[in-house]
């Protein structure tokens, strides 16, 4: 298993991560992840949202969703962000219903702050570690 964590910076106050899973650190399977998020960050204002987040199909139910999650909110802890949000759109994600999305990310700490018919706006609060 090699995991890439790979942070892009666009001025002074936003920046971009991106954290991948791969099979093995061979150049064929660095192709193609097996699970990937994205994090952009405001850090002017401490806030960041997770943009995409997938596992492929034969990876799922064995804990990638969990270890990115994990990941995710200690590069956004790391980084500052106090508030860290998500959009729960069961039409991009045809492997989980509204509510699976919605108890997925429940279980990191994010709270329903909109429900719409589209999806579900979610907001966790971190303790960033230098703040």
């Amino acid at each position: 298993m090699y995991i890439s964590i790979r942070e892009k910076k666009f001025g002074l106050d936003k920046s971009f991560c991106e954290i991948s899973f791969y099979k093995s650190d061979n150049i064929i399977d660095l192709y193609e992840p097996i699970a990937r998020c994205e994090i952009s960050y405001n850090k002017t204002v401490n806030k960041g949202e997770l943009t995409f987040l997938f596992v492929k199909e034969n990876y799922r139910k064995i804990g990638f969703g969990k270890r990115l999650m994990k990941l995710a909110i200690e590069n956004a802890t790391k980084n500052n962000i106090c508030n860290l949000t998500v959009y729960a759109k069961p039409h991009s994600n045809p492997y989980m219903t509204k509510q699976q999305l919605i108890n997925f990310y429940e279980k990191y700490g994010f709270k329903i702050t909109e429900d719409t018919v589209e999806g579900t706006y979610m907001k966790c609060e971190l303790l960033p570690t230098s703040i």
